[in-house]
């Protein structure tokens, strides 16, 4: 055989070999792989930070946050989002709310609490629609204090005990590892559903305990305070699984069982490390029945933010998890070189950050500098990286100072359930309800109000933003309509709806009901306040009570004043009535329908039998335009298609009837108007109230206020005028450029004492960073 034959026979058994090889199944870890990279670009988890200009607030405050909207990894989601906050009492109910626009992951903007907000706990929560997919436990949560003279603390209605086996589930034969959660300092007893003591515990500081138990097939346990019979049961006893513990001396490493005679013992199994979207580890494990495991993690898995251990079968089925931190300190550090501080002047200080190898690196993060003595620490980098576990962040900040040695017990007590393992292996889609790029969308349906039954389909719904006066519409199906709002409007709104069907009103025969998203955050809480004062509220109310009595002539109402009319926005936007009536230039009639018959030469007034329709009408020279059914009202500013209802207007209470009957306007003004306009202006301007049925309240967006607006003293505050501000400076957003220092100047008020600069962000490469500065602002003997 030739050389040139013996390379072709070579090359050709290579061939052979590659084909072979590429028509052989990917082994479990690479499909794994490469199916999460798949499912991860279709559907990116997010998730919301929010930071805060201070810690706590009183009634009449106005909340400042930064946003970031963020893929797992922690860079910044690109594009325009809508997000929207929540402000929850402690029955879960919002009390008050905003939407903002957040482009390109980063945006800023405010809460203003009403002055009768009740001092309490409250809790705010962030979310955009894309989350609405994943469920509520991926909001972004924080507890919010709203405080008055007292301090205010919170407790849960139930302040029961709540257990959790590690690994999410409890199994015969072995021992599982348990976290008991409730009240601080709490002597607990362990025992079995006959009463015998198993085990005692005490709760830390922080609420949490730890025990192990090795439970009895079908047998049922319980937990109960010491020397008291309630009780509260522990996780249900399974007969066969995964049994996982973290070991806190290398918090790397887990010790993994399952119990003897196991169906699992002759079945692979996987373990699955992730951490912010990636997969760190994976690798296929052996267990022996009835022994420990150990699965050893190394070094190079080291994170900062959580980390996730799925145990998995080879169908995807997950059979434990467990969410965990390494590293509880972060790695970048913030550099800040601050000069002196007097009263009334100018203070400067310089921020740069650095990464672990001390190189100067591009972040984006809030600044806030605030007086240190009136708050309590209550911040963390968890705040950063844990906002997508929920009830982190509140615990985290409620034991600040002991969260770094409990967090890994407590996190026993979390799951993260945003991945389903079996649906992503076998490619099911999961159920998108809401589109990842956002924007606010109306969800209704129309009913008759007879049966119930639903409008025909291709019923045509109309929405009109009164104050914004925009107008959108769509159609129905099987009842339902879903309207989006392309374009953006700002504050609250009031939406006037009318529905039509084959060119006529059904407005009389049919109600339309607007679809809400309900908000159920499951946890419910009290708030109480204390004997012991608080000192942010104390100093809130003097504050308040000087800038009061300050500003007392600069609150008076400007004399001559003029109040337009509350029709005067829509017909601006139908570009002005053509015809104009004075209600006071004529008698007192009985009825409107004999105002219309007698006054209004541009309005016919039809019977048939008990109904009663309008019709508009445009004379032109030689012809005439009626128009084919009931008109528009406008009613002291609010829209109607209830005929009834404006012919029951006492003609006493009204000012002025206008109409728009030209066909060349109405044209513009669509279907809503194309039967022409009526304008109603009462003495009292109340008429709207009785015309509310179609009329449904909606928010809008709310435009973040400048930062420089907000903290700087007022333009005429002279030395005379008190300044007194617990928040001495607040900016949203500041890049440093990974070169140079970033240099900050404020100027301080006349507050004295120790302030707190405190700046978190993250830099370019996905890195959360808090840190904190004091410095003290010395009385100024130079002030005039």
């Amino acid at each position: 055989m030739n050389r040139k034959k013996v390379i072709l026979k070579f090359l050709s058994s290579g061939v052979l070999l590659l084909l072979m090889g590429a028509s052989l199944p990917a082994d479990f870890l690479t499909q794994l792989q490469n199916k999460l990279s798949g499912y991860q670009e279709k559907y990116p988890i997010t998730k919301i930070n929010l930071a805060f200009n201070q810690p706590d607030y009183a009634p009449g405050d106005t909340l400042f946050f930064s946003a970031w909207y963020l893929h797992e990894d922690l860079t910044v989601v690109k594009g325009n989002h809508i997000v929207s906050v929540d402000l929850l009492d402690g029955n879960g109910m919002t009390v008050q709310n905003i939407r903002f626009k957040i482009q390109d992951g980063r945006g800023y903007n405010q809460l203003a609490f009403h002055s009768e907000l009740k001092p309490g706990i409250y809790k705010l929560i962030a979310y955009t629609d894309w989350l609405k997919n994943f469920g509520q436990n991926y909001f972004f949560q924080q507890d919010i204090r709203v405080v008055s003279r007292n301090e205010i603390v919170k407790a849960d209605k139930s302040s029961g005990i709540t257990f959790f086996s590690e690994g999410g589930h409890l199994i015969q034969g072995v021992e599982n590892h348990l976290v008991a959660v409730g009240l601080p300092a709490t002597e607990l007893v362990i025992s079995d559903e006959g009463g015998t003591e198993i085990n005692k515990i005490i709760m830390n500081a922080a609420g949490v305990g730890t025990f192990t138990l090795t439970p009895a097939d079908g047998m049922k346990y319980f937990g109960a305070r010491l020397g008291e019979s309630e009780r509260w049961p522990l996780p249900k006893v399974e007969h066969d699984g995964v049994v996982i513990e973290l070991d806190h001396n290398a918090p790397a490493n887990f010790k993994i069982a399952i119990p003897v005679g196991s169906g699992l013992r002759d079945r692979k199994l996987y373990a699955i490390i992730l951490s912010q979207g990636k997969i760190l580890l994976k690798e296929e494990i052996n267990i022996d029945q009835g022994k420990k495991f150990q699965l050893d993690l190394p070094g190079r898995l080291k994170s900062e933010e959580y980390l996730q251990l799925f145990i998995l079968d080879s169908n995807g089925m997950e059979l434990a998890q467990r969410v965990f931190v390494q590293l509880p300190d972060q790695v970048v550090r913030v550099k800040l070189h601050a000069g002196e501080a007097l009263q009334r002047e100018d203070f400067t200080f310089a921020v740069n950050v650095f990464d672990e190898h001390n190189e100067a690196v591009e972040s984006d993060m809030s600044v806030s500098v605030f007086q240190n003595g009136l708050f309590k620490p209550s911040q963390s980098v968890y705040d950063l990286y844990m906002s997508d576990i929920p009830g982190v962040i509140e615990w985290v900040n409620a034991n600040t100072g002991q969260h770094k040695n409990y967090l890994n017990d407590f996190l026993i007590s979390k799951q993260w359930n945003q991945i389903d393992w079996e649906s992503i292996l076998s490619d099911k889609k999961p159920v998108i309800n809401y589109p990842f790029q956002s924007q606010i969308t109306i969800r209704g349906q129309v009913r008759s109000i007879k049966n119930n039954d639903p409008a025909p389909d291709s019923t045509h719904v109309i929405s009109f933003l009164q104050g914004n006066a925009m107008g959108y519409d769509g159609y129905t199906k099987n009842g339902f309509f879903e309207i989006p709002l392309y374009f953006d409007f700002w504050d609250n709104d009031d939406v006037f709806y009318t529905a039509s069907f084959k060119k006529r009103s059904i407005d009389n025969s049919h109600r339309i009901t607007i679809v809400r998203d309900t908000l159920d955050i499951k946890s419910r809480w009290t708030s109480s306040e204390q004997a012991e004062g608080s000192k942010y509220g104390g100093y809130a109310i003097k504050r308040n009570l000087v800038k009061r009595s300050y500003s007392f002539f600069q609150n008076q109402k400007m004399a001559g004043s003029q109040i337009k009319s509350t029709n005067q926005i829509l017909e601006d936007e139908f570009q002005g009535a053509d015809q104009s009536v004075n209600a006071a230039d004529f008698i007192v009639f009985p009825t409107m329908e004999d105002f219309l018959r007698e006054v209004v030469g541009f309005v016919q007034i039809r019977k048939r039998g008990d109904e009663r329709a309008i019709r508009l009408f445009y004379r032109y020279e030689n012809s005439v335009t009626f128009y084919k059914n009931d008109p528009l009202y406008v009613i002291d500013g609010i829209m109607s298609k209830n005929t009834s209802l404006f012919l029951s207007i006492n003609p006493a209470d009204i000012i002025s009837l206008k109409a728009i009957n030209h066909p060349n306007k109405l044209a513009q003004a669509g279907e809503l108007g194309e039967n022409g306009i009526i304008f109603i202006e009462s003495k009292k301007g109340d008429l709207s109230k009785r015309f509310n049925h179609n009329i449904f309240p909606i928010t809008g967006l709310s435009r973040p206020v400048g930062f420089k607006q907000v903290i700087d003293p007022s333009q005429d505050a002279g030395p005379r005028k008190p300044d007194l501000r617990s928040t001495l400076y607040w900016n949203p957003s500041i890049k440093t450029d990974g070169k140079k220092s970033t240099e900050i100047t404020l100027q301080t008020s006349d507050d004295a004492g120790p302030m707190k600069i405190v700046i978190q962000g993250i830099t370019s490469e996905g890195k959360a960073f808090i840190s904190e500065h004091v410095f003290n602002v010395e009385l100024n003997s130079n002030r005039k």
